[in-house]
């Protein structure tokens, strides 16, 4: 394994084990963290393997001319989001936040089209990404089971007065006490673990795991955790991801000539209602609030979008700036937390409804592009399965936000997914002018557009 292929990823196995909150606070810098330190080094590797590698430089290059809807999107968005930066009633905290998450998308996205050269590498990406979930999860089931923290144990003693670190080692409890693993709060990990399910999930219920029994276990201790993070919407989105998978296996199956195979579609059925009536239960518990607290959650809710209307009204192109949204529509939780539990509506205050409008299409092109991917694919299950979930993930991803503001942890996982996406649909396209001196990728069923990297 070249050393750029072993950073790479080295770094997207640690970065969801490494706590956000930890790191060295500068006075006017903010916090270099764990994952700053990571994504600096992976882009000095990047740049310098660049200047040695003419064949890679090119393979990406082919995949920005394959994908030029869904880069130019993403690039446009951070760029809004720069723009509305300048335009902030904070430019100097505006502008940091707009740079970093700028600068975190971009290494994170060419870094992976500049990897992932050919199919087996996509699943070395998707297993190495699992593989840091079930860790995760795992360190989540035993932080519920000790109904504290361990993290807090590494920080010094006396260290207080930051309310960043305060808020993220405080005790979550809502009737139980609440996991949130390695991540800032549970609902952070919730989304995390939503968004990375469907890639064991449909895979399992399609037959089309290399390994069952190892993704089952994996699939479990995800599932468990999710419980543990006592997040109803993140329950209500497993269970959706369940029903559509259920139902795309039960169809493949029902299509099956072979008697056996209809019988087990039957099955999936009758799951598929059993699984529907649970469902459409918590969603009717998330709406109506199935507790006072839920209610009063639902209340705060609503009082979050009239207070934001009135801003994206007033400023509606570019907004009052990143990061300033909970000053204008947040609501007290206590004494001295604010939050706003909606990403979209956080970013119409902040960077203008064109913004947002960027960010759903960019979900809508990536999405679209994985079913075409599962369309052309149907006749090799496993492959169609692959890029079924990818949507799935991109979904869910994108319906969390629903619900939940904070970003910064799940944004660049996604990113990561944007970018095999575009890689798969390069390396699907058709073979358009060969080097004769390298090697095509290729597999039964895939065709290939672009030479790569001889061993790469």
């Amino acid at each position: 394994m070249k050393p750029y292929d072993l950073v790479y990823r080295t770094v997207l196995f640690l970065f969801p084990l490494c706590p956000v909150y930890l790191g060295l606070r500068f006075s006017g810098a903010g916090l270099l963290n764990i994952q700053r330190v990571m994504l600096i080094a992976l882009l000095l590797m990047l740049a310098a393997d660049a200047c040695l590698s003419r064949v890679r430089g090119r393979w990406v290059l082919h995949v920005l001319r394959v994908n030029a809807p869904i880069w130019l999107t993403l690039l446009l968005f951070l760029a809004w989001r720069l723009l509305s930066a300048l335009a902030s009633v904070q430019v100097d905290v505006s502008l940091k936040t707009a740079v970093s998450d700028a600068l975190t998308a971009l290494t994170l996205y060419f870094a992976t089209l500049y990897y992932v050269t050919a199919p087996h590498k996509i699943a070395r990406v998707l297993r190495t990404l699992l593989i840091a979930a079930t860790a995760v999860a795992a360190f989540g089931l035993l932080e519920r089971l000790l109904e504290a923290n361990p993290i807090a144990a590494l920080i010094p003693a006396g260290t207080t007065g930051d309310g960043f670190l305060d808020e993220a080692l405080r005790a979550k409890v809502r009737g139980a006490y609440r996991a949130q693993s390695t991540f800032y709060n549970p609902l952070s990990l919730a989304h995390y673990l939503v968004l990375l399910l469907p890639l064991l999930l449909v895979p399992l219920q399609w037959g089309a795991a290399r390994r069952p029994w190892l993704a089952g276990a994996a699939l479990t201790l995800l599932v468990l955790c999710l419980w543990a993070t006592g997040s109803r919407a993140g329950i209500l989105l497993f269970g959706v991801a369940v029903l559509f998978g259920v139902a795309a296996g039960a169809r493949r199956l029902l299509r099956h000539a072979d008697v056996t195979h209809r019988l087990q579609g039957a099955v999936l059925i009758l799951a598929l209602v059993l699984a529907a009536g649970a469902v459409a239960f918590q969603a009717v518990r998330i709406v109506t609030g199935a507790s006072a607290e839920e209610a009063d959650s639902s209340q705060a809710r609503l009082e979050q979008a009239v207070r934001g209307y009135g801003s994206i009204v007033a400023h509606p192109l570019l907004g009052i700036g990143p990061r300033m949204a909970a000053n204008v529509a947040g609501v007290n939780l206590d004494a001295e937390r604010v939050s706003v539990d909606n990403y979209y509506l956080s970013l119409s205050i902040e960077s203008g409804l064109p913004a947002t409008a960027l960010f759903l299409l960019l979900g809508v092109l990536c999405a679209r592009a994985t079913l075409q991917q599962a369309k052309a694919l149907r006749e090799r299950a496993d492959l169609a399965a692959e890029a079924t979930a990818l949507a799935g993930s991109i979904g869910l991803f994108m319906a969390f936000l629903l619900i939940v503001s904070l970003y910064e942890e799940t944004l660049p996982l996604f990113v990561v997914l944007v970018a095999v996406v575009c890689t798969r649909r390069a390396l699907l396209g058709r073979p358009q002018h060969p080097a004769p001196s390298r090697t095509l990728v290729s597999e039964p069923g895939l065709r290939t557009g672009h030479p790569v990297a001889a061993g790469g």
